[in-house]
């Protein structure tokens, strides 16, 4: 379950909610790596405003709502030992190959700029997945950045991580 505060739910028009209920869902789906979850939310521990009450719960309804393109590793603020670090995530079929980026937080310099390796077949849940590794050996904050471009327009992600 999902407690949210009620004024949470004030500043979500009704026309946002089914668009508000996937962002959730699909991010807790991810962040707990299991692409079966059943949401409900609540409301200050009570039920919820009408459109989030659910006795089943919320789940994911395939990959329209989502973004084309997820960076799965390393997570948002991870800290990585120097060396080579591996960059993977995935991206809806109608993508082309990501672009990955990164560079260093207090500069702005960059370090590394690569196309990334895709699978040649989806996995389970219809994505590619894709890698990089670069080489990242002075401690610092760096930002990676991957895009693709598809039919659908383009896609992007961005995650911060510490090397030390």
């Amino acid at each position: 379950s999902i407690d949210l505060s009620a004024s949470a739910y004030e500043s979500i028009e009704p026309a946002d909610v089914n668009a508000a209920i996937n962002q959730v869902v699909y991010t807790t789906s991810e962040m707990l790596g299991n692409p079966h979850l059943q949401v409900r939310f609540l409301s200050d521990g009570v039920n919820p405003p009408n459109g989030f009450a659910s006795a089943d719960g919320f789940a994911r309804s395939g990959l329209a709502p989502m973004p084309g393109l997820w960076i799965s590793s390393p997570r948002n603020l991870d800290q990585v030992t120097p060396g080579v670090t591996t960059i993977t995530g995935t991206v809806q079929p109608g993508f082309g190959a990501p672009v990955v980026s990164i560079s260093e937080v207090d500069s702005g310099q960059q370090v590394a700029h690569t196309v990334a390796q895709t699978t040649l077949t989806v996995n389970s849940e219809g994505w590619l997945v894709w890698s990089v590794s670069v080489q990242l050996s002075r401690a610092g904050s760096y930002e990676l950045l991957a895009e693709a471009t598809g039919d659908d327009g383009r896609a992007s992600e961005n995650k911060i991580i510490t090397v030390g």
